[in-house]
């Protein structure tokens, strides 16, 4: 931590405390955002089963919320409103 992620921080310019724990959560999170399955994240997160994987560590990221929403917007909104609904979507 010390030698490595600090100083990766201080050059990313992020002035929040790291550690261990947000720093597994980071890591957890990309891989999620990278569309890594959930074995894999499992396996480098070294859980035991994989609820603890997905419940506890990896939550839906915001381009994964994005994708299903525009999908549904697509379906119901006729073409010229779906800039206007997506817009605000976070």
């Amino acid at each position: 931590m010390r030698n490595y992620i600090r100083p990766a921080a201080q050059r990313a310019e992020i002035a929040k405390p790291i550690t261990w724990h947000v720093f597994r959560h980071t890591f957890s999170a990309l891989l999620a955002e990278n569309d890594e399955d959930v074995k894999t994240v499992q396996s480098l997160m070294r859980h035991a089963n994989s609820n603890i994987t997905m419940n506890v560590y990896t939550h839906a990221v915001s381009s994964k919320k994005r994708r299903p929403q525009s999908k549904v917007v697509e379906m119901i909104l006729p073409e010229g409103n779906k800039a206007v609904a997506t817009k605000g979507v976070a």
